[in-house]
């Protein structure tokens, strides 16, 4: 006879209804649970499926405990449009989109100082924040729905940063991880609109873009690290002399 060998989902789903058995049982159910999710995290890496990369970031990036704690407050975050079929979806989304917003400040970082952008520094740093960012993608697609489209839009404003359909009449930005994925797509586009285009180019429109760089830059999420707020900061400088520029009060 040939057995079915369990999904990541099957795994999961047991693995976190063991974790919430109440009462004195719950120690022992505890760690029987993370016992189950190291087991899984292992099988999930010796596979090679393509379709496994975002069940394997779930595994690699959240222990049992995280999970269990991230299921308690992912309506917050959820979209109530979103299907999500299973808890790794659900999980998957989390774990997504919380990638997608490291990356975007990353880049932030880089574009606006210089250098690889992440929280590291060096070669080897930006190597692997390139393939951390190339995996998110992939991830990304592969759950479909709005994860895909914010992992389409972290891949576009990564190759070409000046498109800025990324985040034109995006209406998703109230609060937040999409919030912050939101203010920072918008202040990389805007970067590229207001700073590097062609002095032609930069002409048209530049009041409106200062206006919105200016309101995003308010967002918290630019306070998430140092290299963070530092290129924030950089910025809210930079456009503080193009405003004096535009008004003639600075040569």
């Amino acid at each position: 006879m040939t057995w079915a060998v369990p999904s990541a989902d099957s795994i999961a789903t047991a693995a976190l209804t063991m974790y919430g058995v109440p009462g004195v049982l719950g120690g022992l159910a505890r760690a029987k649970a993370r016992m189950v999710w190291a087991c899984a995290k292992s099988r999930l890496r010796a596979r090679s499926h393509t379709r496994a990369v975002c069940e394997r970031l779930i595994f690699e990036e959240m222990s049992v405990d995280e999970a269990f704690e991230r299921l308690g407050s992912v309506d917050v975050e959820m979209d109530l449009e979103e299907e999500c079929d299973g808890l790794t979806q659900v999980l998957g989304c989390a774990v997504v989109k919380e990638r997608l917003r490291k990356h975007l400040g990353s880049l932030f970082v880089g574009v606006v100082c210089g250098g690889g952008g992440g929280e590291g520094e060096g070669e080897e740093s930006a190597k692997c924040e390139e393939q951390e960012r190339e995996g998110t993608i992939e991830a990304a697609k592969e759950l479909g729905g709005r994860a895909a489209e914010l992992g389409r839009r972290l891949e576009r404003v990564w190759r070409i940063p000046s498109g800025r359909e990324v985040w034109k009449d995006d209406e998703r930005e109230e609060g937040g991880v999409e919030g912050d994925i939101g203010a920072l797509l918008k202040a990389l586009v805007l970067y590229h609109q207001v700073f590097v285009a062609p002095e032609g180019g930069r002409k048209v429109g530049i009041a409106e873009d200062l206006q919105v760089l200016r309101r995003v830059l308010g967002n918290r999420v630019f306070e998430a690290w140092g290299a963070l707020e530092d290129a924030r900061d950089r910025m809210v400088d930079m456009v503080v002399v193009l405003d004096r520029r535009s008004v003639g009060l600075d040569n």
